[in-house]
Parts: structure tokens; sequence; C-alpha cells
């Protein structure tokens, strides 16, 4: 669509368009401040780990005695807050390290006559280093996940260009995009991220999410639909805002995932009092309950374990042989590793599934996900574009092709949705203009309105007393059928065609390839969308139409008793439908009650959310499994040579850190969709 450029200003005035505009706060990603922050967060963190390097090399080199003590003492001084701010519960997992410490610190006094200063001043310099890294890395895990939500946020831009009437005139003005409202006019030129949920006007084309999802899922747009907030349109558009801000499509997606990893203030590694609780926020999963158990009694059971592996060595070898063992299983044990096991896995998966325009509802989605084999949709939104046109008019024998229409365009107007929108564009093809009417009602897909005291219907063959031979479409008339007539009796038939969207027929593929097989249900005729099934590699026994809501309920229990477990994409309007299904998504601007049902909501109402969220939450199940396994065989091989006297306290310190920074970089896989489809 071509612009025309923008007005010159007027006198006095400062020219809208090159006012500077303020940037949104928050951090820029590379900048001097946020480097600055960094730093100040990760000394305290990494001045241990170095302290306990010199440390060593001091040691086996035969250093100072005085300057092992001096590097364990400020490595202590440097994690001091952390250690205030993590040891507020004594189940805290980080007091073993502390322990380990009062024991090598202890041993160190006693071998203080004989010199032997260098191994236990090292472990008390690498406890250290393990109260100030373990909680770190768990931060920078979670601060990553912020950092990229807030960097999709920020792909909305900051600026918007709203079009204002002035003197007569249409004026394009630079505003920020926090001041747009709904009802504003907005124009948003090619390649432009669109700032707000619009409402087309002016123009059509296709438009991508590209930028949020990096998947190049264009689809068509024209007058009279809603582009959500975020996508790109690659010929510009003009539209009305109908949501703008924190209500818009992506922000309901951005904003809960943001909220749910942002971390919070206090201990990064708290320890829930009461795993088996109800408390708001207690976990939900079987698997989460059992790693939150574990590391509620980790302090105790490693406890004595040391002290088990201390007396055994330390009777029969001495004293400083058992404080030895006792301080290598203290710091050899890894409970903050089972403690994120699940919660990091599930915080990745919410920020992937924001990613790809999903709010995944908590750990809902994973309980019914996993184990879907069929999908339910409706092809009229999930297959074609949703913008059939008008083919034909039929009409019953003496009445004009063009009356019938006008009262059809008459009755839908001011009616949101694919029918009435395909009639108006009918009739601004042909110049006409709606007449007045009164009593205008819409009840499911009937409509009705009075024109001049005549009620008129338009609405498929079930709003009607009975339908004449003359105006039933042929059996394998693969068109959309609704009708006209007033009296109870239909006048004149529409026939309306409708395109398939494109990649359709890929998200079909990869639905199948999830072992999830796509079934049409729809109020068309079977024929119709077994046209469009046929097209897309849907097969025809995976098709039924002809169904109103009731129909829709029965259909859902019927895949039920043959036990399936079945995903529904609800459609915009009320579905009772979404109370039977085991997984059900909705759109984010659905109806209230379907977001309520709802596990997962989407900006995309099409077949690729199915194939997302349900390979998303078998990724996340796979990676929670595979964390869980991690942390269990790490203490099972690890400890029994630690246990036995075979690894110094240095290195046990060192292993430890093997099956935090493997779960950390399990559930970072989940963040990136390595490994799934999605």
């Amino acid at each position: 669509m071509a612009t025309s450029p923008a007005p010159a200003p007027e006198a006095g005035t400062t020219p809208a368009t090159t006012r500077r505009i303020a940037p949104e706060p928050g951090p820029t990603p590379g900048g001097r401040g946020v480097s600055a922050r960094r730093v100040r967060t990760a000394l305290p963190a990494l001045a241990p780990v170095l302290l306990t390097v010199a440390a060593w090399t001091s040691s086996v080199a035969g250093g100072p005695t005085a300057l092992l003590v001096a590097c364990a003492l400020l490595a202590w001084f440097a994690v001091r807050r952390t250690a205030v701010r993590e040891l507020r519960s004594w189940r805290s997992v980080l007091w073993l390290p502390v322990v380990a410490a009062v024991v090598s610190a202890a041993h160190a006094a006693t071998e203080v006559a004989d010199g032997g200063l260098g191994t236990p001043l090292v472990a008390t310099t690498a406890a250290a280093a393990l109260v100030g890294l373990v909680p770190w890395l768990v931060h920078r895990a979670r601060a990553g996940l912020v950092l990229r939500l807030l960097a999709a946020r920020r792909t909305l831009g900051v600026v918007a260009t709203r079009i204002v009437e002035r003197d007569g005139a249409r004026r394009r003005v630079r505003v920020p995009r926090a001041a747009l409202r709904p009802g504003d006019e907005v124009l948003v030129r090619a390649g432009e991220v669109v700032p707000a949920d619009l409402r087309v006007t002016d123009g059509e084309g296709m438009v991508t999410l590209e930028r949020l999802t990096t998947r190049a899922d264009a689809h068509p747009v024209v007058p009279g639909d809603v582009v959500v907030a975020g996508a790109v349109p690659r010929r510009s558009l003009v539209g009305t805002v109908v949501r703008a801000g924190d209500d818009t499509a992506i922000a309901r997606v951005l904003r809960p995932a943001l909220d749910a990893v942002r971390p919070t203030p206090g201990p990064v590694l708290p320890v829930p009092a009461d795993p088996h609780g109800s408390a708001p926020g207690a976990p939900t999963l079987p698997i989460h309950r059992t790693t939150d158990s574990v590391a509620r009694w980790a302090v105790p059971i490693v406890l004595a374990v040391a002290l088990v592996a201390g007396l055994a060595h330390g009777l029969p070898h001495g004293a400083a042989d058992g404080a030895r063992v006792a301080t290598a299983v203290l710091l050899a044990a890894s409970p903050a590793a089972a403690l994120v096991a699940v919660t990091s896995a599930l915080g990745a998966s919410r920020l992937r599934g924001a990613l790809l325009g999903l709010r995944m509802k908590g750990t809902r989605p994973l309980r019914s996900a996993r184990d879907i084999d069929l999908a339910l949709v409706d092809p009229s939104s999930a297959i074609a574009t949703g913008h059939p046109r008008l083919v034909e008019v039929l009409p019953m024998k003496g009445l004009d092709p063009d009356a019938a229409l006008l009262a059809a365009v008459s009755v839908a107007q001011d009616v949101d949705g694919p029918i009435p929108r395909a009639l108006a564009s009918a009739a601004r093809a042909r110049n006409m203009t709606p007449r007045a009417v009164s009593g205008q009602s819409v009840a499911g897909g009937r409509l009705s309105a009075l024109i001049k005291d005549m009620e008129v219907t338009v609405g498929a063959e079930d709003a009607f007393e009975a339908v004449p031979p003359t105006l039933r479409p042929e059996p394998d008339d693969d068109a959309l059928v609704t009708y006209v007539g007033w009296g109870g009796r239909p006048t004149a038939m529409l026939r309306f065609r409708d395109r398939l969207r494109p990649g359709a027929a890929d998200e079909v593929q990869r639905l199948l390839r999830a072992d999830v097989v796509p079934h049409l249900m729809c109020s068309e005729p079977a024929a119709v969308a077994r046209r469009m099934a046929d097209r897309v590699g849907v097969h025809a026994s995976e098709v039924t139409g002809g169904l109103d809501d009731a129909g829709r309920v029965a259909l859902v229990a019927e895949m039920l008793d043959e036990g399936h477990r079945v995903a529904l994409l609800t459609r915009d309007t009320p579905d009772p439908a979404a109370e039977q299904a085991d997984l059900v998504i909705a759109s984010t601007w659905s109806d209230a009650h379907n977001r309520e049902l709802a596990q997962v909501e989407t900006v995309r109402p099409e077949m690729a959310a199915i194939a997302d969220a349900v390979s998303l939450t078998r990724h996340t199940g796979a990676v929670v499994g595979q964390n869980v396994m991690l942390v269990a065989a790490y203490h099972a091989i690890v400890l029994v040579p630690v246990v036995a006297g075979w690894v110094v306290a240095p290195a046990a310190a060192l292993l430890s850190l093997v099956p935090l920074a493997g779960v950390l970089a399990g559930s970072h896989r989940i963040s990136l969709g390595t490994g799934s489809a999605v």
C-alpha cells in the first residue's frame, strides 16, 4: 500500500516526526551500567574461586602459611553477605560448606605444630568459594531468562505513528508506544513492528511474528482482522488500536512468564518448609515434591554421613584423617542441584513458551500435554484463512440476486465474523449501502434483524423451517453455504469459498511427527471440511462436519471414551467442548470462560500452537527426568570414593559443581529449543 509523505508541521510547532522520544526504562544489554552491575554481582562469587586457586598453588609450591591464612580469610570476607542472606534457615543447603569450613579450620589449628596446614586451609577457602559460587550460578541462570524476556518485549519498539485529524487534514504524529490508547488510528509501515493490537482498516498482505518466535510463520490479513503487537507486516497497514500496553496479547504472554522467572528478594536457594503443603505456589508435580524433600533433609543426612565417615577413618587412623574425610564428604554433596533440578527446567520452559507465543499456566500443561494423541481443530480458522469470499447468490425464482444480497448485508452490518466480513466486502465491491435495521440479534451462527418491520434472517439450514430443493447445494458441493430469508423461510442461497492458510500443511505434518492426529470438526458440511483436509494431508476419516455446540461436546466425549488424550483448540466464542478436553488451548483474546479453562493461552490460534505445546512439555518432562537422574547418579557414584577417603577436599568441592552445571545446562537447552521439535 503506497503511503504519502508526511505533511509539514504548522508554524510555531515542533515537528512530531523529529521529536525525541525517551526510551523505555530498563536495563540495556551491553550498557555500561549493566556491565558495572554484573561485575559487582560476580566479584563476591569469583573472587573466592581465584583465592582457592592461589591457595592451592601456594600449598603445592610450599608457600608461606600466612598466605594460606590470608586467602581463607579474604574468601570468607568476600562471601559474607551471601552467607548472611542464604543461611537464614538451618535447612539451607549452604550450611554444608560452612560446616566443612569449620571442620577444616579446626583441622588446620591442630596441625600447626606439624606444619601440615596446606590442605586444610585450601579446603576452608574452597568451602567459601562454594558458598559464593553456587547461588551466583543459579542467579545468573534465572537472570538470563529475564534478560531474554525483556529483549523480546523490547522488540515492540518505543515509538508509533499515530494518525490524527488537525485543521481538516490527516497528519502523522510520532508518539511513544506507551501513549497509545484503544481507538487511536495507527500507521504501520512495511517492516515495522506493530506497536499494539490493531484492527486493520486499510491495507492487506502478509504479517509474521518471526521477530518474537524466530519462525517464518507469515499469514494473511485483510481489513477487519486483528493484528497482534509484535507482528511485522510486509506491506503498510493502517489500523485502529483495540488493545494497548499491558493489555495486548503478547503482553499477556510475556508478563506472567517474566513474573515467574524474575529473581525475588531473599535467598537464591530457599528450601521449602513443607513440600507437601497446599500453600499457594507449592509444587504440584510429584517429582518436584521429591526433589524438595531431598533438599530439605540434605543437611542432616549429609552431616550424619560425614560424621560416620569421619569416625570410621579417625578412630583407626587418627583425628586428622577423620577430619579430612568428613570435610571431603561435606563439600562433595550437591543438594543445590537437586533443589533446582525441576524449577530451572520449568523456568526455561516458561521462557521458551513465551517466545513461541504460549502462556504455560504453571505445571498444568506438563500433566496434560505429554500424552496427547488427538488434536481437535476447527478448519475454518486452523486450516482456512478465515477470509471467505462470496462467489455466488442463488435466489428463489423471481427474486433479484442483488435484493437478496442487500438484505443479507443489512442484517450482518456491524457484526464481526468471517461471513459478515465477506458480505461487507461484497457490498463494497457492488457499491451497496446497507439499509437501516432494528432489533438486530446474534445467536450462535444465526443473525436476524428487522427491515421495515420484516424479520430477515441470515444463517445455516437449521435457522429456517425448511429449505426448498431448489436452494439445496449439490452433494459434492464443497462451498460454504449460508441462507438469507424472511418469514421463517430461506429466499436465497449464498455460496462462499475460502483459501488455505499458508503453512497449514506443514503444521499437520508437525502434529503427525509428534504422534498427534489432527481431527477436523466444524459446523459446515463435512464435504467442505473434507476438501480442505485432503489438501493439507488430513485423512477423510478424521473429519466431522455439521456440528452444533452439543455435537462438539459429544464428539470430545466420544474420543475420550475411545481412550484418546484430546487437545482442543477452542474458538473465540464460548466453547462448551473445552470443559471436556484433556488439554485446552485458547487465544489470549478468546472468551473469558475459554481462557479460564485453558491450560495454555496463545497469540497464534493455529495447529502450530498445539504442536508447540505438546513438543515443549514433552521436552521439559524429559529434561526434568534427566536432571533428577544426573543428581541421583552423581551422589551414588561420587560419594563412594569420597567416603572411602580417595578424594581430597578441594577436589570434592570441584566435583560438587558438576551436577549443578549439568542441571543448569540441560535446562538452558529448553530455553533455546535445542533437542526438541519446538
